[in-house]
C-alpha cells in the first residue's frame, strides 16, 4: 500500500506537533537526557509527535522503541542537517505503526532530501523500510536488521552529499 507524495507532504504541514525544529543530533541528547520520559501530551508533542491514531499513553513508548534506534545515529550528515517529526500510521486493513521523518533544514532548488523511516510496518514484513521524496515516497528500502538500515543510511546520504554538491555547483554558474 504505497501513499502519495500529496498525501505525505498534507500530514506534514498539518499535525499537532509543539517542537521547534533542533537537529537530530540535538534531539538525540535530549532523549537520552529523558527530557522525553514522560507520557503527558505535552512532553510527546515536544518531542516531535505530530500526528497519531494510537491513545496519548502510548506514545512515550512508542517514541522510546523509536528513540533507542535513532540515537545510535553516527552520521553527521544526518545528525546535523535534518529534523524529526514522528506519526503513528493508521491503515484500513493493518495494524498502527510508527514513522520517524527526517526532514533536512535545507532545500536546494526543487530537491527535498526528506525520507521517513518505518518501524514495523505490518503491511510489508521488514522491521524497517525507507521511503524517500527522491522516490516520491515510494518504498526504497526494507530490511529486517538494524546494520543493513545504517548501511543503507550511509549510502543514502552519501547520495544526498552529492546530489547537493552538484546542485550548489550549478547554482553558482
Amino acid at each position: 500500500m504505497q501513499k502519495s507524495a500529496k498525501y505525505m507532504r498534507s500530514i506534514f504541514k498539518g499535525g499537532k506537533s509543539k517542537m521547534r525544529s533542533i537537529t537530530v543530533r540535538e534531539w538525540i541528547s535530549k532523549f537520552n537526557n529523558g527530557e522525553f520520559g514522560a507520557g503527558d501530551f505535552d512532553t510527546q508533542t515536544k518531542a516531535g509527535w505530530n500526528d497519531w491514531f494510537c491513545p496519548d499513553r502510548e506514545l512515550a513508548s512508542r517514541l522510546k522503541k523509536m528513540g533507542n534506534l535513532i540515537k545510535n545515529i553516527e552520521n553527521d550528515y544526518i545528525l546535523d542537517n535534518f529534523f524529526l517529526v514522528f506519526y503513528n500510521i493508521c491503515s484500513i486493513d493493518y495494524p498502527l505503526f510508527d514513522q520517524a521523518r527526517f526532514t533536512p533544514f535545507r532545500r536546494i532548488a526543487d530537491k527535498d532530501f526528506e525520507f521517513v523511516l518505518s518501524f514495523d510496518c505490518p503491511y510489508n514484513g521488514y522491521k524497517y523500510e525507507i521511503c524517500t521524496a527522491r522516490s516520491d515516497y515510494h518504498t526504497e528500502f526494507q530490511c529486517n536488521t538494524v546494520e543493513e538500515l545504517f548501511d543503507y543510511l550511509k549510502q543514502l546520504t552519501e547520495d544526498y552529499k552529492k546530489e547537493e554538491m552538484n546542485m550548489d555547483c550549478q547554482h553558482q554558474k
